[in-house]
């Protein structure tokens, strides 16, 4: 998850930075390995907590939420690049931090 958010974060900066379209293509291309990971890792998380429960809840909650984020994105994201491309990338960017910032705190707890 870890992998998945920093790469995510170092993608859409440098998209923002950048800002070339054939460079923004290939980069979007290599951002679906990293969106991999993060729903790879996602599923593992929901499918051990759903087992150490013997429940399929937390399954069926975290593709519920994976749904309504693939059909709401676009419509969002839509109206946002009829303004401009770039706020969509900082928008990411201080998303993806934030989360992994959280992550790494939620990490640290469990570990001790």
């Amino acid at each position: 998850m870890v992998i998945g958010l920093t790469g995510i974060i170092l993608i859409s900066y440098s998209i923002f930075i950048v800002g070339y379209i054939w460079y923004i293509a290939l980069i979007f291309a290599v951002a679906g390995l990293f969106f991999g990971f993060i729903h790879g890792t996602s599923m593992k998380i929901m499918l051990d907590y759903g087992t150490a429960e013997d429940t399929a809840k937390y399954s069926t909650i975290n593709e519920i939420l994976i749904g309504i984020g693939f059909g709401v994105t676009p419509i969002i994201a839509g109206y946002v690049v009829e303004v401009s491309i770039y706020p969509v990338f900082v928008f990411i960017i201080i998303c993806g931090f934030t989360f992994l910032v959280i992550l790494v705190y939620l990490f640290r707890k469990i570990k001790k």
